[in-house]
């Protein structure tokens, strides 16, 4: 029993260690209305609070800003309880098309990585295409890479979702209407 087991943790351990160091998927949904528009919202990191996966998940979170919104260096830094602190700081801008974004989490899913959101103008709206890329900072966490797409899939395009919702949704009138 003692060998099966020794034999069991040294195959994960170069499995994991044999796998890629990176992980990257990508998520992408079409919006009907403008890349402008679309843009100017996902640049203020202050919005992200509406549609961040990590501001929907089952634990709470506590968010703090830095720096003045939608400019280069501007950062958002939140706690979620479920999975530490993350750190996402805006380091590269081409409006209406790019956003790039770093970003570091600690504690329970330690990684550095980079979220680049595309916006590509469709007839009808933008696609707006979300790549995420990471390295994590220890072995075990490397035993997550083949698998990122499908454990954070999910929640992206959750998110997307609530992007598009967002935008897509029309603000009720606040003119009374006129009787005949």
């Amino acid at each position: 029993m003692k060998k099966s087991m020794v034999i069991l943790v040294s195959l994960l351990v170069v499995t994991a260690l044999s796998w890629p160091r990176q992980f990257q998927f990508s998520e992408s949904i079409v919006i009907h209305k403008s890349p402008e528009d679309v843009f100017s919202y996902l640049v203020n990191l202050e919005s992200w609070k509406e549609w961040s996966p990590w501001s929907h998940s089952s634990g709470a979170v506590d968010f703090e800003f830095e720096g003045l919104q939608g400019v280069v260096g501007s950062y958002a830094q939140w706690h979620e309880s479920n999975v530490g602190d993350l750190k996402q700081t805006l380091t590269s801008l081409r409006d209406p098309q790019i956003i790039v974004t770093t970003f570091e989490m600690t504690q329970l899913n330690p990684m550095n990585g980079t979220s680049t959101f595309i916006l590509k103008e469709v007839k009808g709206g933008v696609e707006l295409l979300w790549t995420t890329q990471g390295t994590p900072k220890n072995w075990v966490q490397n035993i997550k890479n083949p698998f990122m797409g499908q454990i954070w899939g999910s929640s992206y395009k959750q998110a997307l979702e609530r992007i598009k919702t967002k935008h897509e949704i029309k603000e009720p009138s606040s003119e009374t209407p006129v009787e005949l």
